[in-house]
């Protein structure tokens, strides 16, 4: 359907602000359609962070609401826009200081028990302090993309790949894993946990079994009064306070985990009842492979080539991209979510609201409109919830500009991600709250995937993503985890369906349909 209303619009297509350019749907960074206060606000920051970080004088990016989804349609960057300052001297001179001198202070602001005037300055506080944040990620961005494709533009005739008699070119993802991927610490805390269980001696079955039946909303009820309980939920509280900030949703639209922690939960129980060997282990598998593909490389060179250097810093890159970029939209989104639940709060409490949750349908503007406190009576907006909630179920069920894959084909050519081959049953998901429910050996297909998606990964074979490119914050993460990637699959998530077995090359960017 059209926004006009008629269902003869082709997918992807939409009308924008000039009537010129058409609008198209940015799958690298959304996964499903977007509720307008988000749009309006996070979607509106990423589009003049996106400029800003290319140098741009005049915008040339733009963004529409359409049937729910945030469209992006954005304009060349002119030549000349390239920092010639290395990438570490930005992170560590630049970057570095700017995120640790402006996302604590957001963090600490008050936002319980406002007034409706006070939360409206909040809002227009917060559009100050959300896009010059996210104009560092997009800094981040541009930049360690730039780095990596330099690295393997230059090194190109060195990394190749035995196939036969002939060399391929190969580009590898593994190659510039780091030493230490920040992708793996929510990880190690989850395995801790799970030792912490195996640790607690006589009690061990006991504390097992209530966490496996456990709920978030019973989990320190039933079990915080025996002894072995109190001594692990402490550690669970440390836990959610230092990883909680993460959200269920890529783009970090949904709930963190410090407000909804059902999907930590079921990750610590998948854990417990199927994850057997520590993430240390296909880490190391990681880096071993690693070394030797970079030695092979390193023997084929000629003498005094800066390889090992030009390496380090390729891997500074695969690590800012792979976890800083999300990690800083993820702390914007959730010091956001905070105002926002306020917001809906207050309006709940004036009568303008029936759930708190409800705000997220409004535009920025209905909100500052209804917390005007020169209204005595705000009217109601219940009727007008109704209709963009069916509105954006929409959208959900007939995603705009995602390809079409044709669910007859045998075979998918995509483009490559992270190596590795494996063959298994398809798993099809749309956020990681899915995609823990995953059973080791599962290949999971998503419309995205991205790097706060990484405590999942233990659980999953291998990876098929509608979106992204080969520097997509998924594909580099799966690199990290030694989990093969394909992406740039149109349609995957229509076209394969649960239980479909797959075989996926990571190397060759296929992914074939298995008989059986």
């Amino acid at each position: 359907m059209d926004p006009e209303g008629r269902d003869d619009a082709p997918a992807g297509a939409g009308i924008s602000a000039d009537g010129a350019t058409p609008w198209v749907y940015d799958a690298r960074r959304q996964s499903g359609p977007v509720p307008p206060l988000y749009a309006d606000t996070l979607g509106r920051w990423t589009l003049a962070a996106h400029d800003a970080a290319r140098g741009l004088s005049a915008p040339t990016s733009r963004g529409c609401l359409w049937q729910g989804y945030w469209y992006v349609a954005e304009g060349a960057a002119p030549a000349g826009t390239r920092r010639a300052q290395p990438l570490e001297e930005r992170w560590q001179g630049e970057w570095r200081p700017a995120l640790a001198a402006w996302l604590p202070p957001w963090a600490e602001w008050r936002v319980a028990g406002r007034t409706g005037v006070e939360l409206a300055s909040l809002l227009a506080q917060a559009d100050d302090e959300g896009p010059r944040l996210l104009r560092v990620a997009e800094e981040i961005r541009v930049a360690a993309s730039d780095a990596l494709d330099t690295f393997h533009e230059q090194y190109r005739p060195w990394l190749t790949l035995a196939q036969g008699r002939a060399l391929a070119p190969l580009p590898s993802t593994r190659l510039t894993v780091s030493d230490a991927p920040a992708n793996h610490e929510t990880t190690r805390a989850l395995w801790q946990l799970k030792q912490a269980v195996e640790a607690s001696g006589e009690d061990t079955a006991w504390l097992r079994e209530a966490i496996l039946d456990a709920s978030p909303g019973n989990l320190h009820d039933t079990r915080a009064a025996h002894p072995a309980g109190a001594v692990w939920l402490a550690q669970w509280d440390r836990f959610l306070d230092y990883h909680g900030r993460r959200c269920d949703e890529a783009g970090g639209m949904g709930p963190s985990w410090i407000e909804d922690a059902s999907v930590p939960l079921r990750l610590l129980q998948a854990y417990l009842d199927e994850v057997r060997h520590p993430p240390s282990e296909p880490w190391r598998e990681v880096q071993v492979a690693r070394d030797a593909e970079a030695a092979a490389a390193e023997d084929r060179m000629p003498a005094g080539v800066p390889f090992r250097a030009d390496l380090a810093r390729a891997r500074l890159a695969h690590e800012l991209l792979s976890h800083r970029v999300d990690d800083i939209y993820q702390q914007v989104s959730y010091r956001l979510r905070r105002i926002v639940a306020a917001v809906g709060a207050w309006l709940v409490g004036q009568g303008v609201l029936g759930d708190q949750r409800d705000v997220l349908y409004l535009t920025r503007a209905e909100c500052l409109a209804a917390l005007d406190a020169r209204r005595a009576a705000p009217p109601s907006l219940d009727a007008l919830v109704r209709q963009r909630h069916a509105d954006l179920a929409r959208a959900e069920r007939c995603p705009p500009g995602a390809g079409a894959s044709d669910p007859a084909l045998a075979a998918w050519q995509g483009t490559a991600g992270a190596p590795g081959q494996v063959r298994g049953p398809v798993r099809v998901v749309q956020t990681l709250r899915e995609a823990a429910a995953a059973h080791p050996g599962e290949i999971v297909v998503a419309r995205r995937v991205t790097s706060t998606w990484a405590p999942g990964l233990p659980l999953v074979a291998g990876l098929v993503m509608e979106g992204g490119d080969r520097h997509a914050s998924g594909v580099l993460t799966a690199a990290e985890f030694g989990v093969p990637a394909v992406v740039g699959v149109p349609g995957a998530t229509r076209a394969l369906h649960a239980g479909d077995w797959i075989e996926l090359d990571g190397r060759s960017a296929t992914v074939r349909r298995l008989d059986g």
